[in-house]
C-alpha cells in the first residue's frame, strides 16, 4: 500500500515518531459508500458475470449502474446501461484487492480505484464505450468522490487529495493519518471525517482516545469542528444534497447509550433525531433516503424509519435482520441477508414475498 508519487502529485508525509510506548493499532478507515437505488434480476449471471454483487452505484442520470462483483479469485466492476440493456465488465483484478468507484457528475465517466494487487491506482472509464484511461495517481488508490467541477477526491496511504482528472495534479491535500471515517459530500464540496488521536496518559500508563468530527471544504480552508471527544462521534452519513450530516454520539448521562444527531450546514449546528430524554435505549446507524426527511436508523438495536421531517418514527416491518439495507425509491427499501432478500414498502408497512433470486434492482422512477 506504500507507493510513490509521479511528477505532479504531492509528496508522501513523513512518518511520526514518539518516545512513548507503542500505541495500539489504529481503527480501520471506513469510507461511506453511497447507497442509491438498485437492482437487476439474477439473470446477470447469464450475461457472463460470475460472482456475488456486493453493492451498486447508480449514475446521476439513472441510466447507468456500476456493480461491484466479487468471487473467490477476482474482484470486478461491471457497468449496466439501462437504456440499451448492455452489460460490460470494465475492470477486473485478482484477489486480494479492494475496489472503489464514483460517477462523474454528468454520468459519462466512472472512476475506479484499486488498492492492492497488480495495477493499483485510479482509472477513468468511459461509460458508453468502456474505454479505460489511467488517471496517473501513483500514490492514491481509493476514489472517494467527484466534485461538480470534475476534480477527484482520492486517498493514498497517508493523505486525502483533491486532484485533476486529467493528470492527477494535486489541488488540495488533507492529512488522513488519523482519519478513521471519511465521507465526501454529494457534489464533492465538503469532506466529513472523524479524527482520532491517541494521547498518552502518564498517570494511568495507557493511551486514551481523543475523537472529533470535522467538516472541511474540499477547496481548502479551516475545518469546522462539529463535536468533540467526550461524545465519541461515529457513522457519518450525508444527505443527498450535501446540506446535512448525520452521526451518532455517546449520551452524556453515564448510561453508555448513543444518540443520533443531524448537523445542518445552513444553521451551523446540530439537533437530535430523538431527544435523549425520550430515548429508552440507543439511536444509531442513520441513513438518509432520496427525499428530504426520509431516514432509517437503528433504535434499541432494531431498524426504524421516518418518511418526513417531524413525522412519527415507526419500526421497519422486517422479516429478518438485514446485512444490507438500501433505498430503492422514496418509499421503498431493499434488504438482504445472505441469499435472502426482500422489498419493504414503507407506506403500506408490509414486506412482499421474499425474492431470493434478486441481485440488485433499478430505482423506481417517474416522469
Amino acid at each position: 500500500m506504500v507507493l510513490f508519487f509521479l511528477a505532479g502529485c504531492a509528496a508522501t508525509a513523513p512518518d511520526v515518531t514518539t518516545t512513548e510506548p507503542d500505541a495500539p493499532p489504529e481503527e480501520d478507515v471506513a469510507t461511506e459508500v453511497p447507497a442509491a437505488g438498485l437492482l437487476m434480476e439474477s439473470d446477470l449471471v447469464t450475461a457472463g458475470i460470475d460472482g456475488r454483487v456486493t453493492h451498486g452505484l447508480e449514475s446521476p442520470s439513472g441510466e447507468g449502474l456500476a456493480l461491484h462483483v466479487t468471487s473467490d479469485d477476482t474482484a470486478s466492476i461491471v457497468v449496466a446501461d439501462r437504456s440499451t440493456s448492455r452489460i460490460r465488465t470494465v475492470h477486473e483484478a485478482g484477489m486480494p484487492t479492494e475496489l472503489s468507484m464514483a460517477w462523474s457528475p454528468d454520468g459519462e465517466h466512472l472512476y475506479v480505484g484499486q488498492r492492492g494487487g497488480s495495477g493499483s491506482g485510479i482509472r477513468e472509464i468511459d461509460a458508453s464505450t468502456g474505454t479505460v484511461r489511467n488517471v496517473g495517481c501513483s500514490a492514491s488508490d481509493v476514489i472517494l468522490g467527484v466534485r461538480d467541477d470534475g476534480v477527484l477526491a482520492v486517498r493514498g496511504e497517508n493523505n486525502v487529495y483533491m486532484v485533476a482528472r486529467e493528470d492527477c495534479a494535486t489541488r488540495e491535500t488533507f492529512d488522513a493519518r488519523r482519519m478513521i471515517e471519511i465521507a465526501v459530500s454529494p457534489g464533492g464540496s465538503h469532506l466529513a471525517y472523524v479524527h482520532r488521536e491517541l494521547n498518552y496518559n502518564r498517570e494511568s500508563g495507557a493511551y486514551e482516545p481523543d475523537t472529533t468530527l470535522h467538516v472541511v471544504p474540499t477547496t481548502g480552508g479551516e475545518p469546522t469542528r462539529i463535536i468533540g471527544d467526550r461524545f465519541a462521534p461515529r457513522r457519518i452519513s450525508w444527505l443527498g444534497n450535501g446540506s446535512e450530516l448525520a452521526y451518532d454520539v455517546v449520551l452524556q448521562d453515564d448510561s453508555g447509550r448513543r444518540g443520533l444527531s443531524i448537523w445542518s450546514s445552513a444553521r451551523g449546528q446540530s439537533s437530535w433525531v430523538i431527544p435523549p430524554d425520550a430515548l429508552t435505549g440507543s439511536a444509531t446507524h442513520g441513513r438518509y433516503g432520496p427525499d428530504p426527511g426520509t431516514f432509517v436508523f437503528k433504535l434499541d438495536g432494531a431498524w426504524h424509519f421516518r418518511t418526513g421531517i417531524g413525522s412519527f418514527v415507526q419500526p421497519l416491518p422486517l422479516a429478518f435482520e438485514p446485512e444490507h439495507l438500501v433505498w430503492v425509491g422514496s418509499g421503498s427499501l431493499w434488504i438482504r441477508r445472505g441469499a435472502k432478500s426482500a422489498f419493504v414498502e414503507l407506506v403500506e408497512g408490509a414486506v412482499p414475498e421474499e425474492t431470493p433470486g434478486a441481485v440488485w434492482a433499478w430505482t423506481a422512477r417517474t416522469p
